[in-house]
C-alpha cells in the first residue's frame, strides 16, 4: 500500500476526522504518513493540509492505528445499521396478532390492535429505533 506524507495546516490546536472515518488526530503543525486513498480524500481540503513530499515523522507514529480503529469503527456502525434494517423488514412482513406479540415480548408495550397494520408496524419500527434491538 501506497504512502503518502501529509502535513496540518489548519490552526486549530488538534483536529479530528469525522468526515472520513479515518480516525486520525492531527495537532497542527503535524506531519503523519497515511495511506494514499486517506491522502487523497484529506488533500482535498487545501486550507487544511499539504503535501509533505520526504517529510519524515518527528514523533512517535500511531497513524496506522487509527486508520485501523476508524475502519472498526465504521464496520460497527455499518453492522449496527444493517441490523437494524433486517428487523424492519421482519417487522414490515409481519401482521397484527405479530405485531402486538412482538412489542409485548421485546419492548413490553401494549398496542391497540384497532389500528391499522401499517399504523401498528410504524409503532413497533419506532420502538426499534427509540429502543433497539433487543435480543
Amino acid at each position: 500500500m501506497d504512502k503518502v506524507f501529509i502535513k496540518y495546516i489548519g490552526g486549530r490546536a488538534v483536529w479530528r476526522d469525522c468526515i472520513y472515518h479515518t480516525g486520525l488526530v492531527f495537532e497542527d503543525g503535524q506531519v503523519r504518513e497515511v495511506s494514499a486513498e486517506a491522502a487523497a480524500k484529506l488533500l482535498r481540503h487545501g486550507d487544511v493540509f499539504a503535501a509533505a513530499p520526504g517529510k519524515r515523522v518527528k514523533k512517535a507514529d500511531d497513524t496506522e492505528a487509527l486508520e485501523k480503529a476508524g475502519a472498526l469503527e465504521v464496520e460497527r456502525e455499518t453492522a449496527a445499521f444493517d441490523a437494524v434494517q433486517d428487523v424492519i423488514l421482519q417487522i414490515n412482513r409481519m401482521g397484527k396478532d405479530e405485531l402486538e406479540l412482538y412489542a409485548k415480548a421485546n419492548y413490553g408495550q401494549s398496542l391497540d390492535k384497532r389500528k391499522s397494520a401499517e399504523n401498528l408496524r410504524e409503532a413497533v419500527v419506532q420502538m426499534v429505533h427509540q429502543f433497539g434491538i433487543v435480543q
